[in-house]
């Protein structure tokens, strides 16, 4: 056992050394024009990313706010439970995930996951122990909560940090305690009704089930209307600047466990984030904002804090997938398109999210023969175009 421990980790430093030898290649095949490779295939600005102390710098500020108050958010722990049979992880059932972890990042504290993956048998009791502990006293321990930021290009050509997201990855013990929060306690705690309108991170959901509901939907209103509204509302640093305090609100409405609730209170406070450019790590800043994107249990986390957004007339749609949200008015609505978007603008003040007018538009879906009944005109402030990408899928207003 000792030997195959050896022998794959000397495998997988030598393609380590490999990936770095090519990643240095394409350094040098591209130090002309300015530009490096970061760890995620994506060609980025060398001058943009030159400093991680001011890009970490860049990112804690979008994901912090000086209203925000430690004592408060403390206080909304819950009184443990002293023993619940079903807040128990057994070794043996940790061992089969322990074993199929793939190669991923290792996090803040360095330890990869082919350690955990070579030696599951051995370490799954140890690991069942140390995530037990966690789960009965609702706390996270110390070193899980640094995580390492990754800047990650949302567009071809990145021209200002704006055009990076950053993407934090947690040790790896973190990932996984994440990840079984979700799927033994979380998930079966948010209602159903809740969330039928999301079409991300959930099991039963993926762009491809959001596209085909998109179209059905949109196909079903024009059966007795001459054209569809369609608003792509665009909330600013959605998953980045979500409020502990309303998140934790929401969490107080499930049906979960206490302790499993004061975990995720533990995850969310204290946390502190160091940015990672090539092999350069930045000095740890403290956030207080966020549902850690990246982390195993943030997506769940937007889903709760997304899932009270809903359309005011049955007559209308909302359709989410992730934080891409649209909204869809039929002509002969009891609800105006009008009424609809300051419904969802109040919506994201009480939430404390920021819709992004700049980069909301709407595109007006008709039938075949849209010029024998008039178009509406654009809404207030709201740019209307004749083109748009939907879910990645560029649409014109005949369902082109």
């Amino acid at each position: 056992m000792h030997k195959t421990i050896i022998i794959n980790s000397k495998a997988n430093k030598y393609q380590q050394n490999y990936k770095q030898l090519e990643m240095g290649c394409w350094g040098s095949h591209n130090k002309n024009d300015g530009n490096v490779r970061n760890g995620f295939g994506s060609y980025v600005s060398q001058r943009l990313l030159s400093n991680p102390d001011l890009v970490n710098e860049f990112f804690a500020a979008i994901s912090n706010t000086s209203a925000y108050n430690d004592a408060t958010v403390w206080s909304m722990r819950a009184k443990l439970e002293q023993y619940n049979s079903q807040i128990y992880v057994n070794g043996y059932e940790l061992e089969p995930v322990l074993r199929k972890l793939k190669n991923t990042a290792p996090g803040g504290d360095d330890i990869p996951a082919w350690v955990y993956r070579n030696c599951s048998f051995e370490l799954a009791d140890v690991i069942s122990d140390i995530f037990n502990c966690c789960f009965r006293t609702g706390t996270v321990p110390v070193s899980w909560l640094t995580a390492i930021v990754t800047p990650v290009p949302k567009v071809s050509h990145p021209a200002s940090l704006s055009d990076f997201r950053p993407i934090s990855v947690t040790p790896v013990l973190s990932r996984i305690a994440e990840k079984l929060i979700v799927k033994q306690w979380l998930r079966h705690s948010i209602p159903v009704d809740s969330t039928v309108d999301q079409y991300a991170f959930k099991p039963t959901g993926s762009t491809t089930c959001a596209l085909v509901s998109l179209i059905h939907e949109i196909v079903h209103m024009l059966e007795n209307n001459s054209y569809v509204r369609c608003i792509m509302v665009d909330f600013s640093k959605a998953f980045d600047t979500v409020d502990h305090v309303i998140l934790i609100r929401n969490l107080q409405a499930l049906n979960i466990s206490n302790n499993i609730y004061n975990w995720i209170i533990s995850f969310l406070t204290g946390r502190v984030q160091r940015c990672k450019v090539q092999d350069t790590l930045s000095k740890a800043i403290g956030i207080n904002l966020s549902i850690v994107q990246g982390s195993g249990v943030g997506p769940s986390l937007y889903i709760i804090i997304e899932s009270d957004l809903h359309p005011k007339s049955r007559d209308n749609k909302l359709m989410k997938c992730a934080k891409d949200t649209n909204l869809l008015v039929p002509e002969t609505s009891n609800c105006t398109l009008s009424v609809e978007f300051e419904h969802m603008k109040d919506w994201a003040i009480v939430n404390k999210m920021v819709i992004n007018m700049s980069k909301t538009t709407e595109l007006v879906f008709h039938r075949p023969h849209p010029s024998r009944s008039p178009m509406p005109l654009a809404a207030d402030n709201i740019e209307q175009v004749q083109i748009a990408r939907l879910l990645g899928v560029i649409f014109s207003g005949n369902l082109n």
